[in-house]
């Protein structure tokens, strides 16, 4: 899962999540989110208030 924060001045604007997995060549790829809904309903799970909405392939963290 790789991160994504942004940030205007020294506040913490926003953030998303992405989820990957290493292909044959043990490289790093981005996964479509439709294909990883064990791993959300965990993180949903897990987040306790978090709010988690599904964005294309990210999802936002608010």
């Amino acid at each position: 899962m790789i991160v994504r924060a942004k940030i205007e001045g020294k506040r913490l604007a926003g953030a998303a999540l992405q989820f990957v997995r290493h292909n044959a060549e043990n490289e790093t790829v981005a996964c479509a989110i439709v294909g990883e809904r064990e791993a959300m309903a965990r993180i949903e799970r897990d987040s306790r208030n978090a709010r988690l909405t599904p964005s294309g392939d990210e999802v936002l963290v608010g």
